[in-house]
């Protein structure tokens, strides 16, 4: 049997040799190519690094408009994939579900596992996708990056005030109950911020 063949087909045999061969044709998930449009909107490079057959992961990344793809990695195989891209520069978010991803996903700088995976991939992952519906990756990441953004905010906005209200403060140029009041009322600005986020979110 060719080697692509063999790739391509299950087997299956007994001691006289091989008696059948039968096609297996993988499905994409729903809502998979909606999932990586908005991946691919949000900014980031996909890469597929799986242990299936080569023929059916190129298959699935050119229905899915991928153009890095590889197929036939065992476990090191794809913490190779991982360590390569961190050694050009690149933090990767890594998702999986199976027994073989566990090590990869504790290796990636960000993680997801499915809710329906397998034990291992849970534990190793730092985040894990409850419902079947991928699109939920895609939240994730605009409401890990809208809260990197209000930290940001209100780093700059308490840095600012401390910057200028204390050393007017120390120099009496402002009352100490002024102070105090202004201090107090810096941070329920940044609380009520970050509440009403938090609102708008859910």
């Amino acid at each position: 049997v060719p080697a692509a063949a063999a790739d391509e087909r299950l087997w299956l045999g007994n001691s006289a040799g091989l008696v059948a061969g039968f096609d297996i044709q993988e499905n994409l998930r729903p809502g998979a190519a909606a999932a990586v449009e908005a991946l691919r909107a949000a900014g980031l490079t996909l890469v597929i690094a799986s242990g299936d057959r080569a023929g059916a992961v190129e298959r699935v990344a050119a229905e899915l408009g991928v153009r890095q793809a590889r197929g036939r990695l065992d476990p090191a195989g794809k913490l190779a994939v991982v360590r390569e891209l961190q050694q050009q520069g690149h933090r990767v978010l890594m998702i999986g579900d199976g027994i073989n991803d566990g090590p990869v996903l504790a290796a990636a700088d960000v993680s997801c596992a499915m809710g329906q995976g397998a034990a291992i991939a849970q534990s190793a992952a730092d985040m894990l996708l409850m419902n079947e519906s991928l699109a939920a990756i895609g939240d994730a990441i605009r409401t890990a990056r809208d809260n990197l953004r209000l930290v940001a905010a209100n780093l700059r906005w308490a840095l600012g005030y401390n910057f200028f209200a204390v050393p007017l403060a120390a120099l009496g140029y402002v009352p100490p109950w002024l102070a105090a009041i202004g201090m107090s009322a810096s941070s329920l600005y940044v609380v009520w911020r970050a509440q009403r986020f938090a609102r708008a979110d859910t």
